[in-house]
């Protein structure tokens, strides 16, 4: 019995990762459950052993993509000299490789439109999802940013979010890449002029 929870528990993760990358490069409503299973290689009727329904499938696909986001993100910070944690978060996240990988990349910007029409179920799991995002920032962000560093970190994310998703749509690469990067340099310009003028 052991060993057949833990098949199940691996298979079930199996699912969740492989509808992670999936439905975040195409959409929730780009993929079906059929297709889902079968790129997991296994039947359409199993999927109700492991959910009830697609929403709570969902609604743990924003959970494991805010945990991957939170690692790499959170190894960018680890990694940067000190002091220049925040622009090491927002380069990270303004980059050309996260644009050109939704698959791998925040749930944020590639769910955010499909979600807001979802359940209450999904839309708790991604509010969570986008509150641990934000402590990361919080916890980046100049000591003298204000005395509300949760409404900046609001703020810079926003902008984030706001600029990936841009960045994916627009079908000019130059001005794919300018929206990337003026938008990283104005954050981190911005973010760090109001910490030095608050200090």
């Amino acid at each position: 019995m052991k060993r057949s929870r833990q098949e199940k528990e691996q298979t079930h993760q199996r699912i969740v990762q492989n509808a992670a990358q999936q439905i975040r490069a195409e959409g929730v409503n780009g993929i079906g459950i059929a297709d889902l299973m079968g790129q997991a290689g296994l039947t359409h009727g199993g999927f109700y052993a492991h959910f009830r329904n697609k929403d709570a499938l969902l609604a743990e696909i924003c959970h494991t993509g805010t945990a991957e986001t939170l690692e790499k993100l959170s190894q960018a910070v680890d990694q940067a000299p000190a002091g220049a944690e925040l622009s090491a978060l927002v380069t990270r996240y303004l980059s050309i490789a996260h644009r050109n990988d939704p698959s791998h990349g925040c749930v944020m910007p590639s769910l955010a439109a499909d979600l807001a029409r979802r359940p209450e179920e999904v839309r708790s799991a991604f509010t969570e999802g986008y509150e641990e995002l934000l402590q990361l920032i919080v916890s980046v962000l100049p000591v003298g940013t204000g005395e509300n560093r949760y409404d900046a970190a609001i703020a810079l994310f926003s902008g984030m979010v706001g600029a990936l998703l841009l960045a994916r749509t627009v079908n000019d690469p130059a001005l794919s890449e300018r929206i990337l990067h003026t938008t990283r340099d104005f954050l981190i310009q911005t973010f760090s002029k109001i910490a030095s003028e608050n200090e």
